[in-house]
């Protein structure tokens, strides 16, 4: 994995220029190339679930704040999920909106309009959860490596002790790496100045009074972190009308893009695609 240091060093490497205006484009244009990764392909690193509640008689509600396209809105309502069908004529939104006082438990349709979602029915009752799965926006990338102080790892364990470091919230979902350790482990929760857990297990050997690198990485998969610098390096030399090497990694990028939609477009790796299975009515079987 290639943290924003690491790619930012990278690019002022490649492009033989470490000036902090050079290094500044650099950061616009690694983060560009980020987005468009992530709309080119259709990869599980850019959904998100996140959940509402129902207020009696209230029909618009927030999106998520870092909403980019919805997926899907369910309700939950006892212990069944009921589907929302999306509206995206207008024309029809309108023509049910002729009958405003219409109310239930179960709201059959959704419209998005102006940053918020409107139900139809609206909502008869609080308190039933709203699901929503949606594609998530990308956010900058722009914190430096943090390495301050020490910290002990112990195998099989996920507390992460520091020694001199000062921890903060913010650190929540960057990476850490110990230098007894080639792996990152997402960082899950931060408890104070010295203490945050990871997402996983640590795997590597215990050590204590170890040296560490804590870095924000990129949404999209490792083994496309590089081709980031790529599209920054490639813009570097468009501007700086250098064709030929331009060339060369305006090449790089569009082959990198093309190879990461493929990658991402299924969630595993299985070799059968576009199998769809009917679903059956678990009424219809014999049972003992």
């Amino acid at each position: 994995m290639k943290s924003y240091t690491a790619l930012r060093n990278l690019y002022g490497l490649l492009t033989n220029n470490t000036e902090t205006t050079n290094l500044s484009n650099g950061d616009v244009w690694i983060n560009d190339a980020q987005r468009l990764i992530a709309s080119y392909s259709n990869g599980d690193y850019t959904e998100a679930l996140t959940t509402d509640v129902t207020v009696a008689s209230q029909q618009s509600y927030e999106l998520p704040y870092n909403y980019d396209k919805l997926n899907s809105v369910t309700i939950t309502v006892g212990t069944y999920k009921y589907p929302i069908l999306e509206v995206t004529e207008r024309q029809f939104w309108d023509l049910l909106q002729q009958t405003t006082n219409f109310t239930s438990t179960i709201p059959q349709y959704y419209f998005i309009d102006a940053g918020k979602i409107y139900f139809y029915p609206t909502p008869s009752a609080n308190n039933n959860t709203i699901n929503y799965s949606y594609k998530v926006l990308v956010r900058d990338l722009a914190n430096a490596d943090y390495t301050t102080g020490t910290v002990t790892l112990t195998n099989g364990s996920t507390t992460v002790t520091g020694a001199g470091t000062t921890f903060t919230s913010a650190m929540v979902g960057r990476y850490l790496k110990g230098n007894n350790d080639g792996y990152w482990y997402k960082i899950q929760s931060f408890t104070n100045a010295t203490t945050i857990t990871l997402s996983k297990k640590f795997q590597g050997t215990t050590g204590a009074g170890l040296s560490y690198t804590i870095g924000e990485m990129p949404i999209i998969p490792e083994s496309f972190h590089p081709s980031l610098v790529d599209y920054a390096v490639f813009q570097y030399w468009l501007i700086n009308r250098n064709l030929p090497m331009m060339q060369i990694y305006e090449k790089k990028w569009n082959e990198a893009v093309k190879l990461c939609a493929e990658d991402s477009g299924d969630k595993t790796g299985n070799v059968v695609i576009g199998m769809q299975r009917e679903i059956q009515n678990p009424n219809l079987f014999i049972t003992a």
